[in-house]
């Protein structure tokens, strides 16, 4: 007897431990992926507990920038038939770190917020100072010029005497700080500023530099609202608005909403090899 009822346990043991290693391969096959799927969107998605938030908030590695600048070396034979000379320049490298504040989260399932970016200047890592002397043109009398290109005849001679009274050349010559990021005065952007009734222009920068008080700014990088993917993942990280508004007001038409992703999140599993995908930049 004992030996038919061990017959008979072995076989059982077998048939249920069959049976239990078959439900639990159906269900890591079946039930698992959707498990698995989420709590990856769980910490994709963009809340103040979500592991994501920890590294969109503030930029954890520093991204990478360098500049190259031209230097125009034969600014005074400008004329007729002339073929400007340039030297390259660089690279500056700086280290770009961004970081998100005043964040607000809002019922609809988006966030609001500010971006603050700051660069920092590697010397180790650059070809030159920030105190290398840089001959370029002029930029801020070429855009008066392009700016009034359609105004009338008294405008365009208010203007051209003002060139004359603040002597504006083509050229000007400065340094990499000061063209990048310190800035530089300029009589008739100082007249545009404090007077801009006088030569029919306005400015609200008493100084010019391709990235004049952007460094470290709270607010010139704009007001953000963008989607958490809370209620679509596919959404995450889609600019819903920009300054409240749907357009930029740069330019007409598509060219100027306020459409795509913000460029430092996106939804798990959207990027493939021939995807293509639209960013927003202000």
């Amino acid at each position: 007897p004992l030996l038919t009822m061990r017959s008979l346990f072995l076989p059982s043991c077998g048939l249920i431990l069959s049976s239990v290693l078959i439900i639990v391969g159906l269900f890591f096959l079946l039930i698992y992926p959707y498990i698995l799927e989420y709590f990856i969107n769980k910490e994709f998605q963009l809340s103040p507990t979500s592991q994501s938030f920890k590294h969109w908030r503030k930029t954890p590695i520093p991204v990478t920038l360098d500049f190259y600048l031209f230097n125009w070396t034969n600014p005074r034979n400008f004329g007729k038939d002339y073929k400007p000379a340039f030297s390259e320049l660089g690279p500056y490298r700086f280290y770009e770190t961004r970081e998100k504040v005043n964040i607000t989260w809002n019922r609809n399932g988006t966030v609001s917020y500010r971006q603050v970016r700051t660069w920092h200047f590697k010397q180790a890592e650059s070809v030159g100072s920030l105190e290398d002397v840089v001959t370029t043109i002029n930029g801020v009398t070429l855009t008066a010029a392009y700016m009034l290109r359609n105004s009338g005849y008294l405008h365009q001679k208010s203007v051209d005497m003002a060139f004359g009274f603040t002597q504006q050349r083509i050229s000007v010559s400065h340094s990499v700080r000061d063209l990048l990021f310190e800035g530089y005065t300029n009589n008739l952007m100082t007249i545009a500023h404090k007077m801009p009734k006088l030569t029919d222009l306005s400015s609200p920068y008493d100084k010019f530099a391709w990235f004049y008080l952007r460094n470290a700014s709270y607010t010139i990088d704009g007001w953000f609202n963008l989607d958490t993917g809370v209620s679509n993942m596919s959404r995450l990280g889609v600019v819903h608005s920009w300054n409240n508004r749907k357009d930029t007001g740069f330019f007409s038409g598509s060219c100027g909403e306020v459409r795509g992703f913000s460029g430092d999140l996106f939804p798990p599993r959207l990027i493939g090899k021939n995807t293509r995908l639209e960013l927003f930049s202000q």
